[in-house]
């Protein structure tokens, strides 16, 4: 097989693959999260879950990757980015996404855009961010307390990259929606006006989200 043949069969299969994940979630409000790790990303999945549902919500672990709230209304695809096959984690669940009104992408560590395979068309973006001394204490914090258990995986570094997406994230928040986790803690005006931005208003406070 050449060359050309091949690369057009890798194409054929991931377009396959794109179509898959746009067709299943045709019907439901998706919305990307994009942030780094410790930055308040499922903070703000489970403020803005509570805020769609209309009550306080921390949603259930499923599966591996998956989170649901009880009345199954929002589903989150947690870590997205992490999943071995991300069409293929889509394909298993449709029963699930068809049964939701809502479905949450939580992409951590990766700065991602409209042409990611994790935003299909109509994906609303959401950047979070937080100041990055606040990042860096929270991850060494986390850190060495997993170190001490002997469980911490090894792949929240405090490097040179997180301070390039920390900053690449700040300046694609500019262009669509960045959610702020200071600001979200400290000021009622600026939540009110965010969930506005997404067609929300019901603004309530959460306990620590069990996907974080």
């Amino acid at each position: 097989m050449e060359i050309s043949e091949i690369k057009a069969c890798e194409k054929a299969i991931e377009d396959s693959k794109r179509a898959l994940i746009t067709n299943s979630l045709r019907n439901q409000v998706v919305i990307a999260f994009s942030g780094l790790r410790r930055s308040g990303n499922h903070a703000c999945i489970d403020w803005v879950s509570s805020a769609f549902l209309g009550r306080p919500t921390n949603l259930q672990p499923v599966s591996s990757h998956i989170f649901r709230s009880n009345c199954e209304n929002v589903l989150l695809f947690n870590e997205v980015n992490m999943a071995p096959y991300f069409a293929d984690l889509i394909s298993v669940n449709r029963p699930r996404i068809a049964r939701a009104k809502l479905v949450l992408m939580s992409v951590d560590d990766v700065v991602i855009s409209k042409d990611s395979v994790y935003t299909p068309p109509n994906t609303r973006i959401v950047y979070v961010t937080r100041h990055l001394l606040d990042i860096i204490a929270s991850r060494l914090t986390l850190n060495m307390r997993k170190a001490e258990d002997g469980i911490d995986r090894g792949d929240m570094g405090v490097n040179w990259q997180l301070i390039r997406q920390h900053k690449e994230l700040q300046s694609l928040g500019k262009l669509g929606l960045l959610w702020d986790y200071s600001l979200w803690q400290s000021d009622p005006i600026w939540r009110r006006l965010f969930l506005r931005k997404l067609g929300l208003s019901a603004d309530f406070s959460i306990e620590m989200a069990i996907a974080g």
